[in-house]
């Protein structure tokens, strides 16, 4: 789901109601993303921030979107798994600096090709 798509479109006309967290809380498999970073200058990190900010996303909650992008992604499992280790040892890696915040700017995933 895109949050600046669905303002700027106004697909949604009230913000409060974009219906992301009820689905990630109700186990539907979402994930957040850009629409047309030119169009909307935005970036994924923007929009998690604004989750964060507005919504109320938890650090657990990103967790659970990027695994539930590296489960929805169109490649092998091989390269999936190979995705799920590098966030584990990222999020590893972030517990010991910051305690239980995770850095999920420091998670990037690229298409391998």
């Amino acid at each position: 789901m895109c949050p600046t798509s669905s303002r700027l479109t106004h697909s949604v006309e009230d913000m409060s109601t974009f219906p992301f967290m009820d689905y990630l809380e109700k186990g539907i498999k979402v994930t957040l993303n850009t629409d047309d970073m030119g169009v909307e200058r935005t970036t994924l990190a923007n929009e998690y921030r604004y989750m964060e900010e507005n919504h109320g996303l938890t650090g657990e909650q990103e967790r659970t979107i990027l695994l539930n992008a590296i489960n929805g992604a169109f490649t092998s499992d091989e390269v999936k798994n190979s995705y799920k280790e590098r966030q584990k040892k990222v999020q590893a890696t972030n517990l010991k600096r910051r305690g239980t915040k995770t850095n999920r700017r420091t998670i990037k995933i690229r298409n391998r090709r």
